[in-house]
């Protein structure tokens, strides 16, 4: 029991001597204490400051880890901070360099044992020849650059075999050269966002260890195939907000991925059997230019939960597209070309809880549509042009708890009589709006109140907006045609009656007549004359 507790006092004690404040206080810095780690945030420094009031400050010496920040600095960083100081020895643990457009060289930081977090962004004069791996510490694990001058990855720059995270951000271009991370064996996070155009076959080789592999934003057309294969504990990827025109063969090569986004492309076609994973759960190609889906969409994917497909340019979504995809939760098609609903095209989606189909140009939904999708939770069809919906549409969707629907032109005709009873059978149902409209008057009822005594017989798929526009345009038509011909009569008339014949006035335009009094059938009677006119009786 003693000797327990000895333990735990040799452990405490040097944490309860640990001052809780900041023990200087820096007029360029501000200092605050956070979990027993000191954070210095210094702006707008130079070299001579940061050796004098921080790295060689006998104050900041034994009082734990420090995070050090520099934001602004104002000159090039000498090639070697001083050596004798306990700072930068045992207790700098994150160094973060911001907006320093004068560093062209980095330090030689490899005696920082400490060290495990280094940031670097905005340095505009920092480039690959003058970065080298062997200026930071053996034990660094987290390397963040971002917008360098930096266009090429080497693998006599990256040396850092314990680096976990690497992140280069916002480059103009970037190169991967052989197999620049063939040395880091122990990442598990890469993530290179802007001016990656391309990456070779064995690009990624070495980097077994890799769980997320982030790759937006970087203007790629093809990935290429066999990069991927390299990766084969890759969890998360993401491809989005690029140019890819396809997905490369070895997407889902990896047993262990879980999550695939390839958003924001240009990709038109998938191959039948697209997702070849047996324990991915969630798959994005939102944003690109897909017009139809394969069948199947996948033959193996047993545990995806999730699908997105919004904002495509998706007409048809044929019978069997997800097939075997029973542990899906999660359907979003909204943002389409969608124009009917036919058959079982949601065939094998019996887990599906929320289905969004909105935005699109649905007019029709036929029976069977939703017929096996007992575990229906959240149906979403809002804003597309749903005129009829069939009898056998719904089936036994006796779990769906919210059904939006407003953006449609439901007619209140008998034939649609069957939503209302649907409606009054699911009474616990969240709908919002939902109105049909009468095609023989035109008004707007809730479809709730829809019965066998005051539903419109059936004429057709034909909207009622449409009709009614179609209506007035014809009325208006024949209203102009009247007018016009009675007004036509009544100027043949008139020019013909010779009570109106009597008097042709000539005048001079520069007369000035005023207070001209003519009524039909009666003499021009002038009360003022200005000048001289002439009265021609024809």
């Amino acid at each position: 029991m003693l000797p327990i507790l000895a333990l735990l006092l040799f452990q405490i004690l040097p944490l309860l001597s640990q001052p809780t404040t900041c023990p200087v206080n820096l007029d360029l810095c501000q200092c605050t204490v956070v979990d027993r780690v000191f954070t210095l945030t210094c702006r707008g420094i130079n070299q001579t400051y940061l050796n004098d009031r921080i790295l060689l400050n006998v104050n900041l010496q034994n009082v734990g880890p420090i995070a050090l920040t520099l934001r602004d600095f104002q000159d090039g960083m000498t090639a070697r901070w001083p050596e004798n100081s306990n700072v930068i020895r045992t207790q700098l643990q994150s160094l973060s360099i911001i907006n320093a457009n004068q560093i062209r060289v980095l330090p030689d930081w490899s005696s920082a044992s400490a060290l495990r977090e280094c940031h670097l962004e905005g340095l505009p004069a920092l480039s690959n020849v003058d970065f080298r791996g062997s200026l930071f510490p053996a034990g660094i694990t987290v390397l963040r650059i971002v917008s360098t001058r930096i266009t090429r990855l080497t693998e006599e720059m990256l040396t850092l075999r314990n680096l976990t995270t690497l992140e280069l951000i916002g480059h103009a271009r970037l190169e991967v050269i052989g197999r620049a991370f063939n040395q880091l064996n122990q990442l598990e996070v890469l993530k290179i966002n802007g001016g990656l155009a391309k990456l070779g076959q064995n690009s990624l080789f070495g980097l077994h260890n890799v769980k997320e592999l982030n790759l937006t934003w970087n203007g790629m057309t093809d990935l290429g195939n066999g990069v991927l294969t390299d990766l084969p504990n890759l969890v998360v990827l993401d491809l989005s907000h690029n140019d890819l025109t396809r997905t490369p063969d070895d997407l889902f090569s990896s047993p262990h991925l879980r999550f695939v986004a390839a958003n924001h492309n240009e990709i038109s076609t998938l191959p039948a059997g697209w997702i070849a994973n047996t324990d991915v759960r969630r798959v994005d190609v939102t944003d690109n230019q897909l017009g139809t889906l394969p069948v199947p969409l996948s033959r193996n994917a047993s545990r995806l939960n999730s699908l997105n497909f919004s904002g495509n340019r998706l007409t048809n979504i044929a019978a069997g597209v997800f097939s075997g995809l029973g542990s899906v939760i999660e359907v979003e098609l909204q943002e389409n070309q969608l124009e009917h609903l036919e058959g079982e095209v949601f065939g094998g989606l019996g887990g599906v809880r929320r289905l969004n189909v909105s935005y699109n140009q649905i007019e029709r939904i036929g029976n069977g549509v939703f017929r096996d999708m007992r575990s229906l939770q959240v149906l979403d069809l809002r804003e597309n042009r749903v005129l009829i919906v069939e009898d056998e549409a719904f089936g036994s969707m006796g779990n769906l708890t919210e059904f939006l629907f407003t953006g449609n032109t439901l007619t209140c005709s008998c034939s649609n009589l069957h939503m209302a009873d649907y409606l009054t059978a699911n009474h616990t149902l969240t709908s919002s709006d939902l109105y049909c409209v009468d095609p023989r008057t035109y008004q707007l009822h809730a479809l709730s109140t829809l019965n066998a005594t005051n539903c419109a017989p059936d004429r057709g798929n034909r909207a009622p907006f449409s009709t009614n526009l179609e209506g007035l345009l014809l009325a208006a038509a024949v209203l102009c045609g009247a007018v016009l011909f009675i007004g036509l009569g009544v100027a043949c008339s008139c020019a013909l009656h010779p009570r109106f014949r009597k008097y042709r006035h000539s005048y001079p335009s520069d007369y000035g007549l005023d207070n001209i009094d003519y009524r039909p059938g009666h003499d021009v009677q002038i009360t003022e004359i200005k000048a001289e006119s002439q009265t021609t009786i024809l």
